[in-house]
């Protein structure tokens, strides 16, 4: 279960995809008591940054004696030692962001000092011996300097990372074939493929996230919604509320259609560059064959096929 514990957060990032509607906290003893109540074994708790609403660390605390495993996704502005101190018995894991080593990038994606919150919050977590998961979007600001980005990482300690395309820049897709003569291989979709051969694949804790890839995920929202997205970057499906319905009743019911919405698949099919749609056999590749830059449409089919077999690993 993703706890979507507030939509409050001192930040704006531009491509941040969580719900901007004012938060219900009202809501949060009733969905903390439906999670207790359920059959969930692992919640991750975001927002919105989760450190902005009061009591979370006593949250975080009834969640990891009730028998879950916890997992808490923050900004970093907001962890210091003494902070760390109070989560530490009762979170399995801490997640925070980093776009870039640049601070000037980093800042312009995240927000000022966000390099400086990081820094002190990634050294927080390590000595209170917290393990800490790392996320990354990627955009045109970013993408050029990612193998700096990894040497930075790597001078510190952290047992997951994860680097997601940019949910806008990545969603306009190609349109039917025939539109694009190039086949989209100036889609950013491509460059982020690129950007992941570039990056290497040896190291088991790094994973790259399209936002076109089937994650399924379902979210607990600050107003007591429960959500299920198939895609990353699609919005999702409302089940139910549990101010009035149990939570494993409507995981339940998630479970017995599957989440599955045909409208929802087919946009996200849509979606997908022209050499992506390819090589999910939507063509002929006979039929390709007046593509522009065909030698560059058959690499990125590679390389997307490679990252298909590098998620499912």
């Amino acid at each position: 279960m993703n706890w979507l514990i507030t939509s409050r957060c001192g930040l704006s990032c531009s491509y941040c995809f969580s719900p901007k509607d004012d938060s219900n906290h009202e809501a949060i003893p009733a969905s903390l008591d439906a999670i207790d109540g359920s059959s969930a074994s692992r919640v991750t708790i975001s927002g919105g940054e989760p450190m902005l609403v009061d009591g979370v660390d006593g949250i975080v605390k009834a969640l990891k004696e009730s028998g879950k495993e916890v997992s808490l996704h923050t900004n970093g502005y907001l962890l210091d030692e003494a902070v760390a101190r109070r989560l530490q018995p009762y979170v399995d894991e801490v997640h925070i962001p980093i776009d870039s080593a640049n601070r000037k990038i980093n800042d312009s994606m995240r927000g000022l000092g966000s390099m400086e919150a990081f820094e002190k919050a990634s050294g927080v977590l390590n000595r209170a011996g917290i393990k800490t998961g790392i996320h990354t979007v990627v955009a045109p600001q970013n993408i050029g300097k990612l193998l700096e980005l990894r040497d930075y990482v790597s001078q510190g300690e952290f047992f997951n990372w994860k680097l997601y395309q940019e949910v806008e820049t990545g969603i306009d897709g190609g349109g039917a074939f025939g539109d694009s003569r190039d086949g989209d291989v100036d889609h950013f979709m491509g460059e982020f493929l690129e950007a992941e051969e570039r990056f290497g694949r040896d190291d088991p804790r790094i994973k790259f996230v399209l936002n076109t890839d089937r994650m399924p995920y379902t979210f607990l929202d600050s107003n007591g919604d429960v959500t299920y997205r198939q895609w990353f970057s699609e919005g999702g499906r409302v089940f139910g509320n549990v101010m009035n319905r149990g939570l494993d009743e409507i995981v339940e019911e998630i479970g017995a259609v599957g989440g599955f919405d045909s409208e929802e698949f087919f946009d996200a099919q849509w979606n997908l560059p022209l050499w992506a749609r390819a090589f999910n056999g939507e063509f002929d590749m006979d039929d390709l064959k007046n593509v522009e830059d065909f030698e560059k449409f058959s690499r990125l089919m590679e390389l997307y096929e490679r990252h298909s077999e590098n998620l499912t690993s």
